[in-house]
């Protein structure tokens, strides 16, 4: 799932905790992007998956295609 937030948007904490029990009890990942949904600009991510969440990391658009990919790849689903 890719939640988009606005440039600098931030999650509320009742967005942080829903992500981490969703993620924790279902068997999918969370992508929360920080750009610009309409024109597709990335500055950076965080991901939620297994009831975790990452730090920031800052990213363009290529960048968090690549992540996606790895993850896929990582979790069996890229076959």
């Amino acid at each position: 799932m890719l939640e988009w937030k606005g440039p600098n948007g931030q999650l509320t904490t009742g967005q942080k905790i829903m992500y981490n029990r969703l993620t924790a009890t279902c068997p999918f990942v969370v992508y929360v992007v920080d750009g610009n949904s309409e024109t597709m600009e990335v500055f950076g991510y965080r991901r939620f998956w297994l009831g975790q969440t990452s730090i920031w990391k800052k990213a363009n658009q290529s960048d968090l295609m690549c992540e996606i990919h790895n993850w896929v790849q990582y979790t069996g689903r890229g076959k």
